[in-house]
């Protein structure tokens, strides 16, 4: 029962190195602005007074509503103060950082595909049981899918059906896609896969997109892990025997990278080798072989791809 995701092995590769379990802090939140922006109108206080017994100017204040820019802790509890709201209200309006949330579900898989030490999915749960009975935190969905996968791992039947429920509806409804979302969704993609071998997983049409705009950066860290992210794509369409989708997804990924000007020689043979695999011109065997005496960019890109090749002769005929 493999979990195998290249885009989220990339990135543990760039940003979890040391493997440690994010710490989940009241340092790592972030404040719900526009929530804020939201209780000023309602008090109907006159913003630019507001703003002076505050000691914030008018362009600063919206510009930091805007996620422009961030602005010291005494203003926002200024803010707090003058707005009259509660400890409990002001703590609802933190939210738990996107980077915390990625390395904590990143690890989870992780550990969970690489069997780098069982014992840490454990580890993690524990750390997120406080979110167990928050249904509308986004570390909700980090523990339920640790949750599963530890079951999993423990020879247990889970019960999947409200998880992937809730998650294909979370995606439905989002407007804007974080990198959190991608992960998710790639893990969740790869989650049906590997508990319903043999049934035509539908990949999301948005994240494919998410994913092009991604390639097109100026960071190469980050083209890297949408480059791992397009192929578990492009290798979801081939395992579903939809070679004509992972063919022209496989084709706007290349013009991607072009376009980004990171293009080097490592993709480009992992390029050519997938485009003879989908057009049926290699047999995968061969095409493993190859792909695995190219000189891989990160350290799990051989498991990735032996994996694949196990899924297969394991699952598909």
């Amino acid at each position: 029962m493999n979990f195998t995701s290249l885009g989220v092995a990339y990135y543990i590769d760039l940003h979890c190195r040391n493997k440690e379990i994010p710490q989940n802090s009241v340092a790592a939140v972030s404040i719900d602005r526009k929530k804020i922006a939201e209780l000023i109108q309602q008090r109907k206080v006159k913003i630019s007074s507001f703003l002076d017994r505050v000691g914030l100017s008018t362009s600063r204040y919206y510009r930091w509503i805007n996620y422009e820019i961030d602005i010291p802790f005494e203003y926002i509890f200024g803010i707090k103060k003058l707005l009259g709201i509660s400890d409990e209200e002001f703590l609802a309006l933190l939210s738990p950082s996107t980077d915390e949330l990625i390395d904590t579900l990143a690890l989870a898989s992780f550990y969970n595909t690489y069997s780098y030490n069982p014992d840490k999915l454990e580890t993690i749960l524990n750390r997120l049981d406080k979110y167990r009975l928050q249904l509308t935190s986004p570390f909700f969905k980090v523990y339920t899918y640790t949750q599963i996968i530890s079951q999993i791992a423990r020879k247990q039947k889970p019960d999947v059906s409200s998880f992937f429920k809730n998650n294909d509806k979370y995606f439905q409804d989002c407007d804007d896609l974080t990198d959190f979302d991608i992960y998710l969704n790639i893990l969740n993609l790869n989650l049906k896969r590997s508990l319903f071998p043999g049934k035509q997983i539908n990949s999301d049409f948005l994240v494919s997109q998410k994913i092009l705009s991604g390639l097109k950066s100026n960071d190469l860290d980050r083209i890297y892990v949408y480059w791992g992210c397009a192929i578990d794509f492009v290798m979801n369409f081939y395992i579903n025997h939809q070679a004509d989708q992972a063919i022209d997804f496989l084709k706007q990924v290349y013009q991607a990278i072009n376009t980004s000007g990171a293009m080097d020689d490592h993709l480009r043979n992992c390029y050519e080798q997938i485009g003879k695999l989908l057009t049926n011109k290699v047999t995968f065997p061969s095409f493993s072989q190859s792909i695995l005496q190219s000189q891989p960019v990160f350290n799990y890109e051989n498991d990735f791809w032996n994996e694949i090749h196990n899924f297969i002769k394991m699952n598909i005929n």
